[in-house]
């Protein structure tokens, strides 16, 4: 589903995206097969919320300290 949402990364309108994954070959069918939800419609509401939802941090924290302070911070101590 990763891959939906960085295609259709533009999108914000759930018709819209419907339409673009029809347009691009996605039936109810394909969308059942393909990633597990009952149709075009359920696909497309997974790819809004993972376009919506904020992005990890790659090491599941915020900063060595937890508080979110840059690299640069804390290389130097500050």
């Amino acid at each position: 589903m990763d891959d939906l949402a960085a295609r259709f990364a533009r999108v914000v309108d759930l018709d819209e995206l419907v339409a673009a994954l029809e347009a691009a070959g996605i039936n109810d069918r394909a969308a059942a097969l393909r990633y597990g939800v009952p149709d075009v419609f359920a696909l497309g509401e997974a790819v809004l919320a993972r376009l919506h939802q904020p992005p990890a941090h790659p090491h599941g924290r915020r900063g060595a300290s937890g508080r979110g302070r840059s690299c640069w911070c804390r290389c130097w101590g500050r």
